[in-house]
């Protein structure tokens, strides 16, 4: 994530304590404070859990948002997340079961040699089919996420909240 960025929404958070008075300026550095020392921490305990970029997104969002719609944030960021993990582990086991089933290779529903996949084929098999190797197809299910997709939802949420 690119510093420009943090320092645009850090321009609008120090505005936003004149046009929004009623939240002072000690909720929004307790907000920013509680929801990015908590990633921090983690990112220092378990390397690679996030990034400097989402850190630094979270407090100065934290100080944008204020304490409440801050956690609301980060909480939505992490639970959206969560669920796009457990429905990536759920795609890799329907495309692992359903190599399983065809020897090694992916049963596509081409009987007419079209080339086109079946309506009941998952989404992702699309493009998994086009990976050539298992380590590809694995990794491409496995791999590391980005977090700041999430906390931009989570950052909408927020202020639909």
């Amino acid at each position: 994530i690119y510093n420009r960025f943090h320092i645009i929404i850090a321009i609008l958070a120090a505005a936003q304590i004149f046009l929004v008075p009623e939240h002072g300026i000690g909720d929004r550095l307790i907000g920013a404070l509680i929801v990015s020392v908590p990633m921090l921490v983690l990112a220092l305990i378990v390397p690679g859990a996030f990034g400097g970029g989402d850190i630094k997104l979270m407090a100065v969002l934290g100080l944008f948002l204020g304490l409440e719609r801050g956690v609301v944030c980060l909480l939505t960021a992490c639970l959206l997340s969560v669920a796009y993990v457990l429905g990536r582990e759920f795609g890799r086991r329907v495309m692992k079961n359903r190599r399983d089933r065809s020897t090694g290779a992916f049963a596509s529903a081409d009987l007419a040699g079209t080339g086109a996949p079946s309506l009941s084929e998952p989404f992702l098999s699309g493009a998994i089919r086009e990976v050539s190797s298992e380590h590809d197809r694995d990794s491409l299910l496995a791999g590391t996420m980005p977090f700041a997709p999430f906390i931009a939802l989570g950052t909408l949420v927020a202020f639909v909240a």
